[in-house]
């Protein structure tokens, strides 16, 4: 569920149920910080350490234990 996007004005818009019906697949949605955690945890710098913190800083912060 896709509680607010000021960008779109999107407020309590199902967008991974809509996607997911539309291209037949499961569709996850998250946060940029928390996507870019779970893909270094899976595949980049923190793949090889029992424990990992991401922080992602821009327009706001965001971290990902």
């Amino acid at each position: 569920m896709c509680m607010q996007s000021p960008r779109f004005g999107w407020k309590n818009l199902p967008f991974a149920e809509m996607l997911a019906e539309r291209v037949h697949l499961p569709v996850w949605i998250d946060d940029d910080a928390n996507a870019f955690a779970v893909a270094q945890k899976l595949s980049g710098v923190g793949r090889d350490h029992p424990n990992f913190t991401a922080l992602a800083i821009g327009a706001g912060f965001g971290c990902r234990l």
